[in-house]
């Protein structure tokens, strides 16, 4: 496919949000731009950097000339706080991007119609919290919780009453969160109801699973997927690490088996794990392409 334009949302109308990184105190901003700032100027050596400006939601030149984007294909970069923003203007506009705004929340449920290797559970915190001796059954003590949308993620552990006094010191802030004696807590031994606010958040439930490690880490990866394509394949690390072809020719195969089921541009995260002695192969989850962060090895502007 061929894309027109790399577009990246802007609150001066202009690149010095990207040029000057000194600017920004809080270092997550700090670092969005930081990753951002490589694709912004490939694009603007290319000739294909678009710029939203967020004052006014107008779509606008490095030099800050209005630009009509009336059937260009856009490929949009954005935060996930300005995601929607952008994909709806584009819209307004008459551009083609290459994510639909139905598709965001499509690709955050993606697990309602692509099946894992993993057993795992579309629950809320209340429900997990009011029958924790059956997710104990059913997963045992250890259990793998993240939120359908971003927030929190991490193994968690159901503890008894007994247990309870040894992690937890603060017994009042504890009362009322303790279902048949047992309480469920995160890895550093807080009540997931502290760290997950809204107790009516959708969250999965997962077995956790040994994943692969090797001499650079953990055996992960990150494939962008454009138009049902694989546009770039990094292993989820901010090295260069080489990715085998066998990799290459597994993502390949989950890209064209999942075609159909998912809208057709996507991040996907893939994993190895052992299950016995066996290595399993796996999809970790999808995000939205429009606010997935990238890799080493993740290039997207070419």
């Amino acid at each position: 496919m061929k894309i027109d334009f790399y577009c990246f949302p802007t609150k001066t109308g202009n690149l010095s949000v990207f040029r000057d990184l000194k600017q920004y105190i809080d270092r997550e901003e700090r670092f969005y731009y930081q990753c951002t700032q490589e694709d912004v100027f490939r694009a603007l050596e290319r000739g294909k950097l678009l710029l939203f400006d967020l004052r006014n939601n107008t779509f606008l030149s490095e030099h800050g000339k209005e630009v009509d984007i009336t059937g260009k294909v856009i490929f949009p970069r954005s935060t996930i706080a300005d995601a929607k923003l952008l994909l709806n203007a584009i819209e307004e506009k008459g551009g083609c991007s290459i994510m639909k705004l139905e598709d965001y929340d499509e690709v955050e449920y993606w697990f309602k119609k692509v099946q894992t290797n993993r057993k795992y559970k579309l629950t809320t915190l209340v429900e997990l919290a009011k029958n924790l001796d059956q997710y104990c059954e059913e997963f045992g003590n250890e259990m793998f919780i993240k939120t359908v949308f971003k927030g929190f993620s991490g193994l968690c552990y159901i503890l008894s009453v007994g247990d309870i006094v040894t992690y937890i010191s603060d017994a009042v802030n504890m009362r009322g969160k303790i279902s048949n004696g047992k309480i469920l807590v995160d890895s550093i031994n807080v009540s997931v109801s502290s760290s997950i606010k809204d107790p009516n958040a959708e969250i999965l439930v997962y077995k956790p699973v040994n994943i692969v490690m090797d001499n650079f880490g953990r055996r992960e990866w990150r494939a962008f997927v454009v138009n049902n394509e694989l546009l770039s394949l990094s292993r989820c690390s901010d090295e260069q690490v080489p990715v085998e072809k066998y990799v290459y020719n597994m993502v390949r195969s989950l890209i064209a088996e999942v075609k159909g089921k998912m809208p057709a541009s996507y991040v996907m995260d893939v994993f190895e794990y052992y299950e016995g002695d066996q290595i399993i192969f796996d999809i970790l989850e999808f995000n939205p392409i429009i606010s997935s962060g990238v890799y080493r090895n993740n290039d997207l502007v070419f």
